[in-house]
Parts: structure tokens; sequence; C-alpha cells
């Protein structure tokens, strides 16, 4: 019998196709010899590319900023996960490559191409958008310099074994990062307080430091610098049982230097990581070997592990940690990309520290819900995001009945800080943003911003109640009378027509930024300590707190600091102060007119500083607590938001419908800009409000009512025109 023999250069046509060859051509340039490239050679092109042009702009932007991984309490190993895990991302991008092979080489190397090209569109628009060019034509140039390199890469061996010298670069970024941005003091920094501990405590009484969040002290004055006794009565209790150091500033701008500064005594470097490695002097090293010592901690990791065993951070299951890092990153990268004139869809994050995704991105005037500089969620994820459950937490700190020494508390508190959530009572009133912010700042409505105000006054009444809460455990626990109690703010915020950012000191928003408001309980039975119900205007700085602790305890700071203690007679000396912030530092006079101008302007809108108070117009007060007769009218339409929540409102519900919003609309006509609603409530005028974001017959408003005007069941609330600020009207509905 014959046998056939194939020639050696035939395969059998019963062969599978090779990986090297996969029924490509030998032609160079075609998709099917590109789809038929080896997997492993594609991964890394794609981990090369992929690392520089994802991995390094983005590893790059987050090591320059290492509170980024302190707010999301992100470990070493934790950081080197994220790392690795961006690094490795790209490959992700090879499945679709991989299952077009299984269609077809060509399919396949069509695919692998498109993927090169993005790729390559993403890394030149990080380049191209540095340039004065429209977003648009970044987006053109850059996707036409993808498709360009995309097609080299198919018709050119060369532009091939160009990129596979990419494969390396996940190496290289990731030694940039590791060891050649801030991050590394995270990674690697250690701190022990051997050397800084003292010993032999005079007097040990217990030391609590409450330092709270964005907080204005012109935000609870009057226009003389009267303490508003009536809306913050917590405080008014504590200062009488203290003294109030109405002339205190803060010398820090930013939440990540100032804190460092209050518990050193130090001012913060420029940059520095609010961390124990790079802050090693403080408060809690200080008193380590003779003090129990925890805190609460929620946007710095200050106090060291193995002082405070790790556990002054509220860490959230690791899932959902992970996930909330998960976006934040992608929203990252995604400002990375985006050119600046087409970002305004994207989540905000010049604010926030973390959960950009909840952020949003609302245009001026959209209500929304924790919008601006919403730092506050991911911080609090351990506790599902509710700033409520901050205090209850610190003041377990103090259950340490094995612990015979005197306790040191320390606790940061992101209140009144925005998101501006919370009733004086602490319920959410659901307000979302206020209309009249304007990116980082405020616009030229005064009346939308007043309104911005009233949320944040709103806030600080609950901070308040919080203090409230903290005197009153205190007492429970025993310790208030013996306790030194210091109360105090890490800087406050502007809130003022056409500010370009409320949060940055300028020479006109001392008053508003720097002035904020310091307490100091001494301890009840100490000889040394002023008469209770004190007023001291002499200039404080809160440099000062931590020499006043040792003073009372009688020990020396074991490092040179760069304040006085609030009882050395020295500071009286002082001809200025200075605030270093973002836009530079700011050096200002000592005799804190600033926060009285502030103070004054906030009088106008608010005489008394009741919340609820704020009118388009005080001549609209007379209005205020009457029962007008309302006219029917076919041309005028109200609506409230919550029509349905106060038909059958149940007293344990949230958001409280004290907030509340709607729309004007007049049929056939067009609503004037200077509109005015009135809210009733059982037939009586509780507040009058005006109308913002017209458009042709309608408008949107909002306002606030006392919580405790609305009762479960249905409830009697309506919203009725009352002409305008320029001819002011009968009630119409």
């Amino acid at each position: 019998m014959s046998r056939v023999i194939l020639p050696p250069s035939t395969p059998p046509r019963f062969a599978p196709p090779s990986e090297e060859d996969d029924g490509a051509t030998d032609e160079p340039g075609t998709l099917a010899k590109t789809g038929a490239m080896p997997l492993w050679k594609m991964a890394g092109i794609l981990l090369g590319l992929g690392a520089v042009s994802i991995g390094q702009p983005l590893l790059d932007l987050l090591g320059q900023n290492p509170e980024f991984f302190i707010a999301h309490s992100l470990q070493s190993s934790g950081i080197v996960v994220l790392m690795i895990g961006v690094l490795l991302l790209p490959l992700l991008l090879l499945i679709p490559v991989w299952l077009a092979r299984l269609v077809s080489p060509t399919f396949g190397g069509a695919v692998f191409l498109i993927t090169v090209a993005l790729l390559v569109a993403l890394l030149a628009a990080n380049a191209i958008g540095r340039l004065p060019l429209t977003g648009v034509w970044v987006i053109v140039l850059s996707v036409g310099v993808g498709v360009g390199v995309g097609l080299l890469f198919m018709a050119s061996d060369t532009m091939r074994s160009v990129f596979a010298f990419l494969t390396p670069a996940p190496l290289l970024v990731a030694a940039l990062f590791v060891w050649f941005t801030p991050t590394s003091e995270v990674l690697f920094g250690e701190i022990s307080p051997d050397g800084i501990a003292v010993t032999g405590v005079e007097n040990p009484v217990p030391v609590v430091l409450m330092v709270f969040d964005e907080f204005p002290v012109a935000s609870i004055i009057d226009a003389e610098g009267n303490l508003l006794t009536e809306t913050f009565p917590n405080l008014a209790d504590l200062a009488d049982d203290g003294v109030w150091y109405r002339n205190a500033v803060g010398v820090r701008q930013q939440t990540e230097e100032a804190i460092p500064t209050i518990l050193s005594g130090i001012a913060a470097d420029e940059g520095s990581i609010p961390v124990a490695s790079d802050h090693p002097r403080s408060l809690f090293t200080m008193l380590s070997a003779t003090y129990d010592v925890d805190a609460v901690e929620t946007v710095t990791d200050l106090c060291p592990h193995d002082v405070c065993g790790g556990t002054t951070r509220s860490v959230a299951p690791i899932r959902r940690r992970w996930t909330g890092i998960g976006i934040d990153v992608g929203v990252v990268y995604a400002h990375v990309v985006t050119p600046d004139d087409l970002d305004g869809f994207l989540p905000r994050i010049d604010g926030n520290w973390g959960d950009f995704g909840a952020a949003g991105a609302p245009p001026n005037g959209v209500e929304q819900a924790d919008g601006d500089f919403n730092i506050i969620e991911r911080f609090l994820e351990g506790v599902e995001d509710d700033r409520r459950q901050e205090m209850p937490r610190f003041l377990d700190t103090f259950d340490q009945d094995d612990d015979a020494r005197p306790p040191l508390r320390v606790g940061h508190f992101l209140l009144p800080h925005h998101p501006w959530s919370y009733l004086p009572d602490g319920r959410v009133h659901g307000s979302g943003g206020a209309p009249g912010a304007d990116g980082t700042g405020w616009g030229p409505d005064e009346w939308l911003n007043e309104q911005g105000r009233q949320r944040h006054l709103l806030q600080v009444a609950y901070t308040d109640s919080v203090i409230g809460d903290a005197m009153a455990g205190l007492e429970e626990l025993g310790i208030y009378e013996d306790a030194l109690i210091v109360v105090v703010a890490d800087h406050g915020i502007t809130i003022r027509e056409e500010i370009p950012h409320q949060r940055i000191i300028y020479p006109d928003t001392v008053g508003s930024i720097a002035a904020v408001p310091l307490f100091v309980k001494y301890p009840d039975d100490w000889e040394e300590a002023p008469e209770p119900g004190t007023i001291d205007d002499v200039r404080a700085e809160t440099t000062d707190i931590v020499p006043t602790i040792a003073g009372v305890l009688g020990v020396d700071v074991p490092w040179e600091t760069d304040g006085l203690s609030l009882l050395d007679p020295a500071r009286s000396e002082r001809t200025e102060s200075t605030m270093v912030g973002t836009g530079g530092p700011v050096t200002f006079g000592v005799d804190g007119g600033e926060k009285l101008e502030v103070a004054r302007g906030m009088a106008e809108w608010f005489p008394t500083g009741d919340p609820y108070e704020l009118l388009p117009d005080r001549s609209f007060a007379d209005l205020v607590g009457t029962t007008p007769d309302v006219a029917e009218s076919d041309e005028v339409r109200l609506s409230l938001d919550q029509e349905e929540t106060l038909a059958d409102l149940d007293g344990d519900s949230e958001p409280w419908p004290s907030f509340l919003a709607g729309w004007l609309v007049v049929e056939g006509g067009v609503v004037p800009d200077d509109a005015l609603v009135a809210i009733l409530v059982n037939d009586r005028v509780e507040t009058v409000t005006r109308v913002y974001r017209t458009e042709g017959d309608s408008a949107r408003f909002q306002a606030f009512i006392d919580p405790d005007l609305l009762n479960n069941g249905a409830n009697d609330v309506e919203a009725v025109m009352v002409g305008t600020l320029s001819e002011p009207g009968p009630p119409v509905r």
C-alpha cells in the first residue's frame, strides 16, 4: 500500500494552529498578525503602556497627597496593595482581547489595537492637556495620536519592539511612588515616644482636648462680640465654668497642618503629613508614660500605634472600604485626563480627602445631597457615615476601669464642617447643598449665600448640643470638676458673596478663617486658675494649648514650642499673628476686630443669632406670626417637594421636613427674580423666602422652619406668593 508523504513545510490538516501563528499571515502590518502575538507579549505591552498612561499620573498625584491614604485608613500594607492594583489594572484589558482571539486572530488584533490606541490616547491627553487648548481640541488631538500610534504598531515591527521595552515600566513607577513621594513617610515612618515622654507630673488631672472643624468664632457672637447665649447655651455654660479666650486665632489654615499644630505647640511645616512619623512631638507622646492615652481621630493619624493601639480611627468593613477607595481612585484619574473646561460633570476632589463619588458636581443653585467638600462620609464609614456617633465613641474611650492612670483624651470632630446636614437637635434635614455655592466659593447673590449661612448656623447649634453632651458625659463620669478641658477649632469658613474659595485665608477673610473659638475649663481646685467666667481678650494662638496643658500639669514641654502658656503674661506683648494657608501667609494685628466685622454682617440677617429668623428683608418680620387671608389665583401655582411626607409624618423619620423646597409657577407669565414666598403652618406665617433659579414662568424656592412646628401624622403646611421684594403684595395661592 502506498503512502502519501507530506512536504515538511506543510502542517497536517488536523494540527491546531499554534499561539505563534494562530492562522496569521506572514505579511507584515495585518490585524491577523497582531492578533497572533503571544498573550504574554500582549500582557507585557499593556502593563508597560498602562503604567505610563494610568499608573504614573495617578500614583504620582496620590503620592503627593498622602492625606488620601490617611483618610481611607490605609496603613503601609494597604497602600502597597492599592499601588499593585493600579499597576496591574491594565491586565483586565487583556480579557476582551483574549475573547476576541477565540473568534479569529483578525478580530483579536483589532481589539488589541483599539486597546493600545486607547492607552496611548490617555497618555497623550495627560500631556496635551497642559497646552493652552480647549478641551475639545485636547480630545481630538489625543484620539488622533492614539489612532496614529495604533496603526504604526500594526504596521511596524520596530514600533512593536519599542512598546516591548515598556514592560519594566511598572517597576519604575512603583519605585518612584514608594521612595520619591511624600507617601513614603506613611509607608516607612515609625515613631517611639522614648525620649519625648515626660515623667513626674506634679498635678496629674484628667486632660480632655476637643477640636472642632471649620468653626469660626464669628458664628457664635453678636455684633459687639458677646456670646449668643440663647442660641448656644452649652458654650455659654462652658464659658461660665472656665475662661473664654475671645481673641484666639489659628496659625495654620489646612486641617492636616492645623491639628498637628494644636497637638504639638509647633506650627506645622507646609506640606507635612498628619501622621505620627511626621509629628513625633505631640501631646500623645509627651504624656504617654504617665497617662492613659486615647483619641478619636477622623482625618489624622497622630497618636502612635504603640500609644493608642491603632484604634483612634473608625474603619469600615473591608469590602465597603475598598469599594469606596476604588471609586475615589477612578474619580481622581478621571480628573487627571479630563480637560479642565470639560470636567464640570465630575465629582469635585479639591476639598475632600475621600468619598468623591458622593460629592457630586452640582451647578450653582442646584440642590443636591451632601454636596461640596464632602470630607466627612469616608472618614466616618465605621459609624455608617453618621457624625452623631463621634461624641458617644469619644466618651466610650473613658471606659478604662483597669487603668489607674489619669486619662488624656483627644477628639477631633468634623463639626460644624460641611456638609451642613443637621438641625440643632441632631436630626437630618436633607437640604443638600446651598444654592449660593459657586464651586469652591460663593456667588454674587447675597440672599442665597445667607441661606448657606443658615445651614451652617443650624449645624453650629447642633455642635453646641454635642459640646453639651460631652460636658454631661464628663459629669456622669465624675471627672468634669477635676479635669482640664479645652475646646477649640482648627479654622473657620468664609460665607460671603464672590469669594473665590471659602476655606482660604486672605487679608480680608481673617475674621472668618483665622478667628476660632477657644474655651478652657481649668481644674476646679487648681489655685492658679483664672476666675471662672473670665473673658480674656489678649491674643491667643492655637500653639498656646500644649504649653498651657503642660503648665497646669506642672511639667516642662520636652521641646521648644512656638506658643506660650495662656497663663503667661508675655502673651500681651504680641503685636501680630500669622496664619499660613494655601494662598501664602497672611499677617494681621492683635485687636481682633476682624471677627467683629464678620459678626456685624451676620447680624444684619440673623439679629439674635437664631438660624430660623432669616428673611429676605427685615421688614417682613411683621408678617411672620400673622394669620393672613390668602386669595385664590388662576395664574399662581405653588408646590412643595415635601407634600407627601408632610401629609403623613412619622416622628422617627429622616430627613425631617424642617427644610422645605418647591416651585412657584406663574401661568402664562414670567416669575420675577425677586418674587417672594411665605411658608404657612396651620395658616400662620412662619417664614418668608425669595425665589432663585428663575426659568421663565417657574422658579425654585426653599426655606427652613422650626422643626417643633411639625407633628406626627398630617401637617397643614402651605406655600403662598406674597409679591416681590420691590413690590410686596397680599398672599395668593
